[in-house]
């Protein structure tokens, strides 16, 4: 009710502001104009300027400057007028279309056991994607849970259609002990010689561990609300 209310005193003035633009027998005959409109059931102004021309309208003391001017005035029409008129328009139908990945689908993953606070957890970067994720093997390297995260790892990438084709890792022993049950998946494993390391997920871990050792490194006090 409040919103229409201050529509309807907009309306009013804008009208009022309109009126004086006019003298005050100009503005009697564009209401009478109006009024005529509302007699004739409403048609529009250029309907009812025709009647006018045409002669279907006799001995009418309206013309066709007297409806030009009511328009200017009250608006392109009777709110009735527009009420009634106005018809329900079936919504756009809007088209879905799929974008593909801007990247490569197949990915090969690079593997590694981070440690943090003693806990370990499963850390891995995608190639070319660039995609880290972590998974917490619940503070135990044994393989089932080892296998456990990469499974929930290749899972999570398959259902944004990225194929994990390879997992690239060191020596680390949980990891060499389910490569079986990961290439059972179809996902070759590369694991590199004594002494080798993966550079993508090395530089990976660091990272992390540079942010954690920071979030602990700073004081309570410190954290200020955004």
């Amino acid at each position: 009710m409040a919103r229409e209310s201050l529509a309807h005193l907009a309306t009013l003035a804008t009208v009022e502001s309109n009126k004086r633009l006019y003298t005050k027998a100009e503005v009697a005959n564009a209401e009478r104009a109006w009024d005529l409109l509302a007699r004739l059931g409403y048609p529009s102004i250029e309907d009812a300027m025709a009647m006018l021309s045409n002669g279907a309208i006799l001995n009418c003391p309206i013309t066709m400057q007297d409806l030009l001017r009511a328009q200017k005035i009250f608006g392109t029409g009777p709110i009735a007028a527009i009420k009634g008129k106005s018809t329900w328009r079936k919504p756009h139908q809007w088209a879905i279309e799929h974008v593909g990945n801007p990247v490569a689908a197949n990915q090969v993953l690079h593997a590694d056991i981070l440690f943090l606070e003693g806990v370990p957890s499963l850390i891995s970067g995608s190639v070319p994607l660039g995609m880290t994720m972590v998974s917490d093997p619940r503070g135990r390297r044994t393989g089932a849970m080892l296998l456990s995260a990469v499974k929930s790892q290749i899972a999570a990438y398959r259902e944004e259609a990225f194929q994990v084709i390879a997992i690239r890792c060191d020596g680390e022993p949980g990891l060499a002990k389910v490569a079986v049950d990961i290439r059972q998946l179809g996902v070759r494993v590369d694991i590199t010689g004594a002494g080798e390391h993966v550079p993508v997920v090395e530089r990976k871990i660091r990272v992390v561990k540079e942010r954690v050792r920071a979030q602990l490194a700073a004081p309570l006090t410190s954290c200020q609300p955004f």
